[in-house]
């Protein structure tokens, strides 16, 4: 090491020898979160979900469908692709209704105002104990017990997720659906759809319930558990 090196300090870790923007604790930060820069132009709508192999956290653009909100989030910035920075504003669990009738709940959902749709993470999927594979045209994802609970079919070079016809009237901003709406819409999805969880085990391995009511309950709701390290 030189003498002119010595005299660097870097102001990320305080150490001497270095610059900040060559600081090894920058290359690991999760600030280096990604996705695509082509989810932040204009074609996509954000009532969709895209299955985005680049993308390291999962993402939405809908602050409204963030529950159990940490408004203090691990980050508060990520890097696009292109290495331009947008803010993260919240994180949090986001449900998606798949089009297979799974009510499936992705946790700790980054909010990035700056997308124009939201983003499953496929890292953040098979990290958390689930599958995720690819074919030609289409996307299947499976969870813990390897029970499909969702697909997506590839659009534009990007896999667009299949969302239930219903999906749009409850991924509405909180303020344009009240909860007796909401569970009329769902308590109609339990009278008249046929259901696509016909195994008796739940993914932690466990029975199902013999109850009609809680075999319906277990029918509803798919957790895909991908929770962001």
């Amino acid at each position: 090491m030189t003498d002119s090196s010595k005299k660097i300090t870097c102001y990320k870790c305080k150490e001497d020898g270095h610059y900040r923007n060559q600081c090894p604790l920058l290359k690991n930060n999760n600030n280096k979160c990604v996705f695509n820069v082509v989810f932040l132009n204009g074609k996509f709508n954000k009532t969709e979900w895209y299955v985005d192999s680049g993308a390291s956290a999962h993402m939405t653009a809908n602050e409204s469908w963030i529950k159990d909100m940490n408004a203090t989030p691990c980050l508060t910035e990520i890097v696009v692709a292109n290495e331009s920075k947008v803010p993260v504003v919240c994180s949090g669990d986001v449900d998606i209704f798949s089009d297979l009738n799974f009510n499936i709940t992705v946790k700790d959902v980054l909010c990035v105002p700056s997308l124009t749709t939201n983003l499953l993470s496929v890292s953040e999927l098979i990290k958390n104990g689930n599958s995720v594979s690819f074919d030609e045209k289409h996307c299947y994802i499976r969870n813990k017990s390897n029970i499909l609970v969702a697909t997506a079919d590839l659009s534009d070079g990007v896999y667009k997720l299949r969302l239930h016809t219903r999906s749009c009237m409850l991924a509405a901003p909180k303020e344009e659906v009240n909860s007796d709406s909401v569970g009329e819409v769902l308590q109609n999805v339990l009278d008249t759809e046929d259901y696509h969880l016909n195994s008796s085990v739940y993914e932690d391995g466990n029975e199902t319930p013999t109850g009609s009511d809680s075999v319906q309950e277990a029918q509803m709701t798919s957790t895909l558990g991908a929770r962001i390290a």
